[in-house]
Order: C-alpha cells, then structure tokens, then sequence
C-alpha cells in the first residue's frame, strides 16, 4: 500500500502539487506510473501517480493542471478508476483512439505558452518525443523538472 500522511486527502494532495507547480512555473504536470527502470510494476516508493490520485492500477497517467486533474488508463482499470478517483476532483480517460490522448488533450485544454513539468527519469522516451511534438506546434514547453514534484510533498514516502 502506498502510505502518506493519513490526514491527507486527494482535495489537499491536490492543493499541495499544485503549490509546487507554481514555485516551478508550470501550467500542468505530467505524473506517469512507471519507475527509472520503465516498469509498469513499481515498488511502494515509486507509485507517485497512486499517491496523488488514489487510482492504485499498474497502468495510468495522471495529468494535473491549476484546473483541473485527468487520469488516463486502459480498459482493464477503468471501473477500477472511477471507484478510487474523486469523480469531483479527477475525470477519467479511455487511453483509445477515440478519446483524446494526454498530448492531445494536453495541447488543447492550455493556451499557448504554458509550461507542462515532467519528471524525465521517469517519463519514457516515446512519450516525451509525442509530447514534444504535439505542444511545440502551440508553442507550448515540455519541461524536464530536477526534481519530483510528487516526492516533495508525499512526507511519508516508503
């Protein structure tokens, strides 16, 4: 299980993350399941996107903006997310063509300019280059953070 302050809800993880984004100037943050290693079965410390959502699948993205939260996964854990995510705080997304993906969606829900963070040890490579290639035509930046964001806030990290 993944262990936090016990007190600490999704609304206030939520608050916190979006603390450090503005310290940071990003407009959204990019916060993926995998771990430096590109596993999809990460150890307790590594399952930040399960921290700051709820949403404890072995497959997911999460993306935050000062807006709003998504969380995309496949058809395995969809019913699974809509049961663990604050349906007020997260919408959940069908990674299918026929739903937007997170670059997509990334590209067109912020104006252009905005700056998404992501942590590039843990983003995989493919991912980041679609990403870059989808903002860049919105002169929008992906921008590689030195630190975790997720990491600074989750207090009792395993």
């Amino acid at each position: 299980l993944v262990k936090g302050r016990m007190d600490m809800g999704s609304a206030e993880k939520l608050a916190l993350l979006r603390g450090k984004m503005r310290e940071h100037g990003l407009d959204a943050l990019i916060v993926n399941s995998e771990d430096a290693h590109q596993s999809e079965y990460v150890g307790d410390s590594d399952r930040r996107r399960q921290f700051i959502s709820g949403f404890s699948g072995s497959a997911g993205c999460a993306f935050v903006s000062m807006e709003g939260a998504w969380l995309w996964t496949d058809s395995r854990y969809l019913l699974q997310a809509s049961k663990q995510l604050d349906s007020s705080l997260w919408t959940v997304m069908h990674s299918l063509p026929r739903q937007a993906s997170m670059a997509e969606h990334a590209a067109l829900a912020l104006p252009p300019g905005s700056r998404i963070g992501a942590d590039p040890w843990l983003l995989p490579l493919a991912t980041y280059q679609t990403l870059q290639q989808k903002l860049s035509g919105r002169e929008q930046l992906l921008v590689p953070l030195p630190v975790n964001l997720v990491d600074e806030i989750w207090t009792c990290r395993p």
